[in-house]
């Protein structure tokens, strides 16, 4: 991808690392620590220490002569996975009439606000000394800057085979994680480059795949599998 600096959460153990193996075979400044891969160094981030059973990681990478970039590699894992509770509530055909109140007790459910302050927490020192900081990882969770007015209005259902069409899965919501970022001061970088959900949304959360592809679940065929696959930005 031409990237130069990546985070990864699940990071493979196995020793020697393949994946730092081929890196250093195509470029021999490649290094890792943790859970970054650089082509530049990479050391612990001095006002972040990880302690080993944090799932926000903090690392430093010196990008030039006295030059650094702060990375924060983070897993969140929320009670529920937020679409899958909306599409559980139309298959029971219980989603109520007054959507923001379905919002906040969707958000109830799913929210796990403590990660997402401490994720920030870890940052917020670098942010606000105008300091270069990338937060990534797996966070299981939307955005808020593509669950829009916008896209409920035009965007495609995120229900892959959705059976029950009316409506399609599309909800505007203000989904706490990505929301606490950026009222922290972070930026959607995606978002910043593509600012129209509608026009790119950017499905990472699940690409095509043909509906008999061995060990996954039917893409869109609804009546091999009534819930069949999401679509979303994680």
């Amino acid at each position: 991808s031409g990237a130069d600096v990546v985070g990864i959460t699940e990071p493979n153990t196995a020793n020697p690392d393949p994946i730092l193996g081929f890196l250093q075979a195509t470029n021999s400044d490649w290094q890792k620590l943790g859970k970054v891969y650089a082509k530049y160094p990479i050391t612990p981030d001095p006002l972040n220490p990880n302690t080993g059973n944090d799932d926000s990681y903090a690392y430093q990478v010196e990008v030039g002569l006295n030059r650094y970039v702060y990375i924060h590699v983070a897993h969140w894992h929320p009670k529920h996975e937020g679409i899958r509770e909306i599409q559980e509530r139309m298959i029971a055909d219980t989603v109520p009439s007054d959507l923001e109140a379905f919002e906040q007790e969707i958000l109830d459910k799913v929210s796990t606000q403590s990660a997402y302050n401490h994720t920030l927490s870890r940052a917020q020192a670098h942010i606000d000394a105008g300091r270069p900081v990338f937060v990534m990882g797996d966070f299981n969770a939307s955005s808020h800057e593509d669950w829009t007015a916008d896209y409920v209005a035009n965007g495609m259902d995120r229900w892959c085979g959705n059976p029950t069409n009316n409506p399609p899965l599309n909800f505007e919501i203000e989904w706490r994680g990505s929301k606490t970022l950026v009222d922290g001061g972070l930026t959607d970088a995606y978002r910043a480059v593509w600012s129209d959900p509608v026009a790119k949304p950017g499905f990472t959360w699940t690409p095509p795949y043909a509906n008999d592809t061995g060990g996954r679940r039917p893409y869109d065929d609804y009546a091999s599998n009534p819930k069949c696959n999401m679509l979303d930005r994680i």
